[in-house]
């Protein structure tokens, strides 16, 4: 039971950090309209 919890966790966590690294800066940059500062941001993060 517990090796069980502990493996859905960490399912969850990798979505999320997924989730985070793609998809929010995606969204971040479509709304600053791919400024060149941006793009930086994106390269650092990824």
């Amino acid at each position: 039971m517990c090796t069980e919890v502990k493996f859905l966790t960490n399912i969850g966590f990798i979505i999320a950090t997924f989730l985070f690294k793609f998809l929010f800066p995606l969204t971040y940059n479509d709304e600053t309209n791919n400024s060149e500062e941006t793009d930086n941001l994106l390269v650092e993060t990824l």
